[in-house]
């Protein structure tokens, strides 16, 4: 939860004011003259109430960094570690690029450890093993990281990192097979905040869903949520194939960008199956949440008068601000009147709605999707309304 300004704790007074009112008396008292605005006396009375309420006020910052809800780096992290929590630092991109050799070839051949390849804007991966490939062998898939820790790394499609820097002595092509993922920055204040609170629940060896919930976290910063779901958790009413036996505990994490990639899930089981983490009777599975993929195509209707393309801008820029919000969660319904309510800009008499027609329900472990962003929003031109 994000505290607003007007909770800001407050360890001694600094308002300006009151300071300003408290050395007048103060000096009035002393001296038993009084102090008018523009005497000398005033201006030095002012100097040195400014300084004091600064004092005060970076008194009141340092008190509000002793305190969770409000501290920033590098007091958050002293924070977290009291409760065995440290910033996640920034994580390298993965994915797995094919070698292909040329079918004459007698020789075996050895690809080291940190061979590099490349793709576009000459960013660069290693591969994170030596492989020795057989003669008779006309290609071989390695694991490869990037060099360069962080997101600049994502999302280089298949085939784009097409570049081999390192000779290998032979002659040999290379292309990645799957999409580039897994690259984060270093772990910002807010997601720390939230691991740190979260992480009173990890102090159970019951295998609470919140204990779940924080180690999942723990895998990779650019997770946003994860849905914990078990036998007793599972929604009523779900079909006999899907739901979760007794003893077995699924995990659903969604990254910043969508679904997670097979690298992420990867790094979720291997950090909440650990013997520290996972009670003995539990069986851990890291499942890709389900996706409920939408559109959104609606009218606009507008006032007579205002500027159409700026109020159906308005509308669109309202549209993806709710998406980006929406889907970083998991298990948000997808309801037409909220959509409507969205695209209640100003300027907009009426929205006439023609997709999603009705209220939708997500799961626990569903993702709701725009598909088509705010590509579907249009304003009738023909006509407008009266008030």
């Amino acid at each position: 939860m994000t505290q607003s300004t007007t909770d800001l704790p407050k360890f001694i007074d600094d308002d300006p004011q009151q300071i300003v009112s408290e050395l007048i008396t103060a000096y009035q008292n002393k001296s038993g003259k009084t102090v008018y605005p523009g005497q000398v006396e005033r201006l030095l009375i002012d100097l040195i109430a400014y300084r004091e309420s600064v004092t005060r006020a970076a008194f009141n910052d340092a008190g509000r960094q002793n305190l969770v809800a409000f501290a920033r780096a590098p007091m958050l992290d002293y924070l977290g570690e009291l409760v065995g929590v440290a910033r996640l630092p920034a994580q390298p991109a993965r994915c797995k690029v094919q070698f292909s050799f040329m079918p004459d070839r007698k020789q075996q051949v050895i690809i080291p450890a940190q061979t590099q390849v490349a793709g576009r804007s000459d960013f660069r991966f290693q591969t994170v093993a030596q492989q020795v490939v057989a003669p008779e062998a006309s290609s071989v898939v390695l694991d490869v990281v990037a060099q360069l820790p962080g997101q600049a790394g994502n999302g280089y499609q298949p085939g784009e990192i097409s570049q081999l820097v390192d000779d290998l002595g032979v002659k040999v092509t290379v292309a990645n097979v799957d999409v580039s993922a897994g690259g984060a920055d270093a772990e910002d204040d807010e997601r720390l905040r939230q691991r740190i609170r979260l992480a009173p629940e990890s102090f159970s060896v019951a295998g609470s869903a919140a204990a779940y919930r924080h180690h999942a976290l723990r895998a990779n910063q650019s997770i946003v949520d994860v849905a914990v779901v078990s036998a007793s958790s599972q929604s009523v009413g779900v079909p006999p194939a899907d739901q979760v036996p007794p003893g077995e505990v699924r995990l659903y994490p969604l990254v910043a960008d969508g679904l997670p990639s097979d690298a992420i899930l990867k790094a979720v089981n291997d950090t909440c199956s650990a013997d520290r983490v996972r009670p003995l009777t539990d069986k851990v599975s890291v499942l890709k949440p389900v996706e409920f993929s939408y559109q959104v195509v609606a009218m606009l209707k507008l006032y007579p008068g205002v500027d159409a393309q700026q109020t159906k801008q308005r509308a669109k820029d309202a549209l993806l601000a709710y998406q980006k919000q929406q889907q970083a969660q998991l298990g948000q319904d997808i309801v037409p009147s909220q959509l409507i309510a969205v695209l209640s800009v100003p300027g907009v008499y009426q929205v006439d709605l023609r997709q999603p027609t009705a209220i939708q329900q997500v799961p626990a472990h569903g993702w709701a999707h725009c598909v088509n962003g705010a590509d579907g929003i249009s304003v009738d031109q023909k006509e407008q309304a009266n008030g």
